[in-house]
């Protein structure tokens, strides 16, 4: 009976332990590695009687990484429940804008709020008020609508913050409302999504988002990108998560090359009330790519703002796509992905790379640090006539576009899914806190 909830469980250890290690290639190791070993003697000294190594044995950054895991993955023998109820709880608050339909950002917060509820943790999700929302409730069913079902309270108002273990800003204003409350809490985070200076003019609003980085919280960073700015911006060690992608519903289909090969589609990431999604640019491009290639389809999505009676070519305008098995299929009939990222990347080109589309985006900044090279995208300086160059490239190159799909199908294989990101985000909360 004992060997079988073992070895049931086993799945779980591991899964906690390849988490440990991915963040340790990812973060370095002067945080990392720390992680990686800790959690894991942690674990082999509560349950020295059930294993079959020594807490002690061997765990090395290198032998963590590369040798050690195939052998503790035939004897680590730890239950579900066992590591459950060893997992110390946390009060999590955290503090967001008003959320609006199709937002990335929150998606990806409310991502980790669920996962974070799901593990036990006492998680509150405070509101920024908001004229559409008239009571917490509303709030809450919004979110219900627009995303998901948190699995958490949701408060609107930030004026009466309770007190908490962490503290957790998501955007520059909500670091100074978490400044303001920071005596109810024992930490405060930062869960840094972006650059924010980047989204306004230089003025009041551009200084304070800088400022917010330099408030003394601990950040976690989405991404590698950030992590990178904090650090050569105010030499700050930040640990960052990989972007989730769901394989279950963004992933390559069957015969797809050669519906590429009798019907060309270039998809456009259009977002004109994001400015730095470059809209006008890839009007730019696109025009061009009609006037060489006018039997091309394009196709734009990602905001009902676009008006296309002013865009001057052929092109169907599908909106954003709120169902995302719609919205797999769009990325899954492209012949070319175009989206662009001049702060952090948002999920659209890691899905569209996980649907076996090829990717173009600027060779801006550096860029190249999101997707783990140059290799596995098409990088395009920031004009039409180039962006439009690297496009009709790809179109016209078969070869060429079979091998960077390939790559960067390769590349976001190693990108966790929705668990394995909560996971990466509870190791480093948690690790951090202590």
């Amino acid at each position: 009976m004992t060997r079988d909830i073992v070895a049931g469980s086993f799945r779980v250890l591991m899964r906690k332990f390849r988490t440990a290690v991915r963040i340790t290639r990812l973060e370095g190791p002067r945080i990392s590695v720390r992680l990686a070993q800790d959690n894991l003697r942690n674990i082999l000294r509560k349950h020295r009687d059930r294993v079959a190594v020594d807490p002690d044995d061997g765990l090395s950054a290198r032998s963590t990484a590369k040798t050690r895991e195939p052998e503790l993955a035939r004897t680590v023998l730890v239950t579900a429940e066992q590591r459950l109820n060893g997992a110390p709880k946390r009060r999590l608050s955290w503090i967001v804008p008003a959320p609006a339909p199709g937002s990335g950002g929150h998606r990806n917060i409310f991502r980790a709020v669920r996962g974070l509820a799901q593990r036990g943790h006492d998680v509150l999700v405070y509101v920024v008020p908001d004229r559409r929302f008239a009571s917490s409730r509303d709030a809450q069913r919004a979110i219900e609508e627009w995303f998901f079902n948190l699995q958490a309270e949701v408060v609107l108002g930030v004026d009466a913050i309770t007190p908490c273990d962490l503290l957790i800003a998501t955007h520059w204003s909500t670091a100074y409302i978490a400044h303001r409350h920071r005596h109810r809490a024992g930490q405060i985070w930062y869960f840094v999504q972006d650059f924010e200076p980047m989204f306004a003019p230089m003025g009041m609003d551009y200084i304070l988002a800088e400022r917010s980085y330099q408030l003394g919280f601990r950040h976690i960073a989405s991404g590698p990108w950030c992590s990178l700015m904090l650090r050569e911006k105010f030499d700050l060690d930040v640990p960052f998560f990989r972007f989730p992608v769901d394989r279950q519903v963004y992933h390559p289909t069957a015969g797809a090359q050669e519906t590429h090969e009798s019907r060309r589609r270039v998809i456009f990431f259009a977002k004109p009330e994001a400015p730095r999604r470059c809209y006008p640019l890839g009007l730019d491009a696109l025009r061009i790519v009609h006037t060489t290639m006018p039997d091309v389809e394009i196709v734009l999505f990602g905001s009902d703002q676009v008006s296309s009676s002013e865009l001057g070519f052929a092109h169907n305008n599908v909106g954003l796509i709120r169902d995302l098995t719609e919205l797999a299929r769009l990325y899954q009939s492209a012949t070319v992905g175009v989206a662009f990222s001049t702060t952090n990347p948002s999920l659209v080109p890691y899905e569209m790379m996980a649907c076996g589309c090829p990717v173009v985006d600027l060779d801006y900044g550096r860029n190249d640090v999101n997707y783990g090279g140059r290799e596995n995208v098409a990088l395009a300086g920031p004009t039409g006539e180039e962006v439009a160059a690297a496009v009709i490239d790809l179109l016209r190159k078969p070869e060429r576009r079979r091998d960077l799909a390939r790559r960067g199908l390769e590349y976001v294989e190693s990108f966790p899914d929705e668990e394995g990101m909560v996971d990466a985000v509870e190791q480093i909360l948690l690790h951090l806190t202590r």
